[in-house]
């Protein structure tokens, strides 16, 4: 099926795990500590929920949602991440997706990720993943980057939006033909 969604060839182009080590360290507030996701996201969860966050970064959607009264595990493969994550008291794993929902199918009310999926190539895999680790009836929550809004209509060619940062290039007819 086609979903529109645009990509660059070769997909091995992504960034790997060291420039978003070094993306993380050099640039301060890379990971947000606040997103509008975020926002969106909590009034939607639960405190009985128990929550699946991929691509976690510092923990700062976990933490919050700790605060809430949420369960919550994190995954994140940036090394630095994952030790200020710990660091915080957060339940924080270097695992894949695709690992963690094998280990703990439908375990979880909540599965989310904001401002992961542009980023990697095997993107069906994670999002079948996501919903095998999802319990009958979850939610699963996902936040990308509109390449057809305004603001990337004027930034389409900024040097964080191509190879080797984002891979994929969503927009609001991808999303809408997801299978």
């Amino acid at each position: 099926m086609d979903t529109g969604l645009r990509f660059f060839h070769p997909l091995s182009a992504a960034g790997d795990e060291k420039f978003y080590e070094q993306l993380a360290q050099s640039r301060e507030g890379y990971y947000s500590e606040w997103k509008w996701e975020y926002e969106v996201a909590a009034s939607l969860i639960n405190p009985e929920n128990s929550l699946l966050e991929i691509g976690c970064g510092n923990g700062y959607f976990l933490k919050a949602m700790e605060d809430k009264g949420v369960f919550g595990v994190g995954l994140e493969f940036n090394d630095y991440a994952v030790q200020n994550a710990k660091s915080a008291g957060l339940n924080v794993r270097k695992e894949s997706i695709q690992d963690h929902a094998a280990l703990h199918p439908e375990s979880y009310d909540v599965v989310c990720s904001f401002q992961v999926f542009e980023h990697t190539p095997e993107i069906a895999d994670i999002i079948t993943a996501a919903i095998q680790a999802l319990k009958p009836g979850g939610l699963f929550i996902f936040g990308v980057p509109n390449n057809d809004s305004y603001i990337y209509s004027h930034y389409r060619y900024h040097p964080c939006n191509p190879p080797p940062h984002h891979i994929l290039l969503w927009d609001k007819e991808s999303l809408e033909r997801l299978p």
